[in-house]
């Protein structure tokens, strides 16, 4: 059997106590020369090595100590700590480089994690052989839960992953770039890098493209459109529309663009948005600029996404959102689904009375896709009722109620009663 060892890179993370009363127990590595340890006993015990990387810089202490819980009780639960304890010697290795008096080497974690794509609530699960030598890993921006036969968490699935060198993305990329262009090694290597999330990917679709003497055929167009390189698939398939037209239907065009300029405006901005609404114009005027028919809508998107709070800020800015850019030609875009979920939250959380009037005229819109959707209904009375036009509001809930499931019909009747009452029906 091959020896590894697998790092975790986990990004809002846990820091496992070693408490007796744990099935799987941890061990600290701060400096290189402790990585030199883990390997060697990982030889010695012919076990694989699990190093628990985590960056405290990226969570509160609250979600820290929340997430150490649910953490710890996937770890010890039988199913993985049976698999942990066979066949992994687990350590963690503490991060915070806001610490001054961190005896951490900040070099060798640099080094550790070349390539890595770090974003918010990351986890970096990375492999290495018993030289040191990386050969794959894997992220997540959360993790599941085991499923009802105890083993189809994430957790287990990326350990048991570890084990099969078919698998291995740095394997994979070795062979890539000795020349191999097999199309099911392609799909597969591809695949494999969608959930590494490396930094490099781009180019390696690059290096694709440019090495396919006829790149315009419906297998590539599979590989590329499928592969986790949202700058360098997106540029080059948006840069030749005409060619790829020929070979994919303009629908699937279209959603390809809009997913990978929403992709595009969500990695660009997640974290440098800093809640200005005159930041919020700039951008979507910019993206707009850019992707003619894509870019307004998509950012419009992005940002009542990232508004979808309920503190005043976010409700003042998802108004404004909402009051500024919901013209025909957004509102056209959007399912009926998509525009009753942005209703119903204005009439939960706003106070503005354009704003709630704006969603009344989303909400009657849905009513247009779909007449007689009571859910739709109840969204719409709502909003006439926290308008002040009670009398109608009852009249629209009333059918609701008629078209309402059974199951959900005590809902509707006890909205009917607090518009009747003149009681609030929002939260």
């Amino acid at each position: 059997m091959k020896k590894f060892i697998l790092l975790v890179f986990l990004f809002p993370l846990l820091l496992m106590a070693q408490e007796n009363n744990e099935k799987v127990l941890f061990h600290t590595i701060k400096t290189y020369q402790d990585f030199a340890e883990v390997i060697k006993e990982t030889k010695e015990k012919n076990k694989i090595a699990v190093i628990i990387f985590i960056n405290k810089n990226f969570i509160s202490k609250t979600s820290f100590a929340n997430f150490i819980d649910e953490l710890k009780e996937q770890f010890n639960k039988d199913s993985l700590a049976d698999v942990v304890n066979k066949n992994f010697v687990c350590n963690i290795l503490l991060f915070d480089n806001y610490d001054k008096r961190s005896t951490v080497d900040n070099k060798f974690i640099s080094e550790l994690i070349t390539g890595c794509r770090i974003g918010k609530n990351v986890m970096y699960f990375l492999y290495a052989n018993s030289k040191g030598e990386i050969i794959h890993k894997n992220y997540f921006k959360y993790f599941t839960r085991d499923g009802k036969d105890g083993k189809d968490g994430n957790f287990f699935l990326s350990l048991k992953e570890a084990l099969d060198s078919t698998n291995h993305c740095y394997t994979l990329l070795k062979k890539f770039k000795a020349g191999e262009r097999d199309t099911g090694f392609i799909k597969h290597f591809f695949h494999t890098l969608t959930f590494s999330a490396d930094d490099s990917t781009d180019q390696f679709v690059l290096d694709y493209i440019n090495s396919q003497k006829n790149i315009y055929t419906k297998t590539n167009a599979d590989i590329i459109m499928g592969s986790f390189a949202h700058f360098a698939a997106f540029n080059h398939i948006y840069q030749n529309h005409d060619k790829w037209a020929e070979i994919i239907s303009e629908n699937y065009l279209d959603s390809f663009y809009r997913h990978q300029i929403s992709n595009i405006i969500r990695e660009t901005y997640y974290w440098v948005y800093n809640f200005r609404f005159s930041s919020t114009d700039s951008i979507v005027s910019s993206f707009q600029d850019k992707y003619p028919k894509y870019g307004r809508l998509e950012a419009v998107l992005f940002f009542l996404n990232q508004y979808s709070g309920n503190n005043p800020i976010q409700i003042e800015l998802y108004d404004n959102i909402v009051n500024h850019y919901f013209d025909l030609d957004i509102i056209k875009e959007l399912s009926a689904s998509q525009l009753n979920n942005i209703a119903w939250h204005i009439f939960q959380y706003s106070l503005n009375s354009q704003s709630l009037f704006n969603a009344s005229n989303l909400s009657k819109q849905c009513l247009v896709i779909k007449k007689n959707n009571p859910m739709y209904l109840d969204t719409y009375a709502n909003l006439l009722y926290k308008l002040g036009h009670t009398k109608e509001a009852i009249e629209i809930e009333e059918q609701a109620l008629e078209l309402a499931e059974t199951s959900n019909k005590k809902n509707y009747e006890k909205v009917i009663d607090k518009m009747k009452n003149g009681n609030p029906t929002w939260k």
